[in-house]
């Protein structure tokens, strides 16, 4: 995704920047609900790239990261065996 590198790149040179702060937050909207289409359908690997690039562009999102760990331990076969 072209527009998380942009935005990622755009924090890097001004961090407070109100305009690249509303961008982002459309686009981390946009991808935490495409990840947690990913994450209902059960495709572990998809859900999990989209959870870490949310992070990317808003790195406080708190449910994304723990989202993510969560795809992640998935995708790595770890946690409770059933």
């Amino acid at each position: 995704d072209d527009a998380v590198e942009l935005i990622v790149e755009a924090r890097r040179w001004d961090p407070r920047s109100p305009s690249v702060g509303a961008v982002a937050s459309r686009i981390s909207t946009e991808l935490y609900g495409r990840a947690m289409k990913q994450r209902a359908s059960g495709d572990a690997e998809a859900a999990y790239r989209s959870f870490m690039a949310v992070l990317s562009v808003e790195p406080t999102n708190a449910w994304a990261r723990r989202y993510a760990e969560e795809a992640r331990d998935t995708r790595l076969g770890l946690g409770e065996s059933k």
